[in-house]
């Protein structure tokens, strides 16, 4: 679990641990994965997720941390995670640390049924508050990004990026 510094930021997380373990469960189409009462008790657990994530994540916390987004473990969401927009098919590695009214997820407008590149987040990275991290881009381990940047370019591995749009300042 995350070394969060606020309640609000553990519960927003706790509820999407939740919601990711059941999104697993009920995606056992895939090979290797369990059939059965595993998907059952996920698939008649599913709306009381979707609830609890609308009404206690979205509307109370103001964050959107969808179950399918793949979070390492100690993400730090800080400032409670209040106005952190996170992509659906987003991967964050360990230890990172994202700031309040984070964007991270798509550089266009598409089809929702198309496939839309994502950036990858490394592990240790920070997330400077108001900061947009879109398109299909990589931010290396240990990575930072200032606040209010637009980064639209891969970010090496402790690089620090800044601006609009984000250019490599360190």
């Amino acid at each position: 679990m995350a070394a969060n510094r606020s309640a609000i930021s553990t519960v927003a997380l706790a509820v999407h641990r939740f919601g990711h373990a059941l999104w697993t469960a009920r995606d056992a189409g895939g090979a290797g994965r369990r059939r059965g009462r595993d998907s059952a008790a996920a698939t008649v657990l599913w709306p009381v997720y979707k609830l609890v994530d609308l009404v206690l994540v979205k509307l109370v916390i103001g964050a959107d941390l969808p179950a399918s987004a793949c979070i390492g473990g100690g993400l730090v969401l800080d400032h409670g995670g209040k106005g952190v927009m996170l992509n659906e098919h987003l991967v964050i590695g360990t230890g990172v640390t994202i700031y309040h009214q984070v964007t991270i997820g798509w550089k266009e407008v598409r089809d929702r049924h198309l496939e839309h590149p994502v950036p990858v987040i490394g592990d240790n990275v920070v997330i400077g508050a108001g900061a947009k991290v879109l398109g299909g881009i990589t931010v290396g381990n240990g990575a930072i990004i200032g606040a209010n940047a637009v980064v639209l370019i891969d970010v090496p591995a402790g690089a620090v990026a800044a601006g609009v749009p984000a250019t490599l300042v360190r």
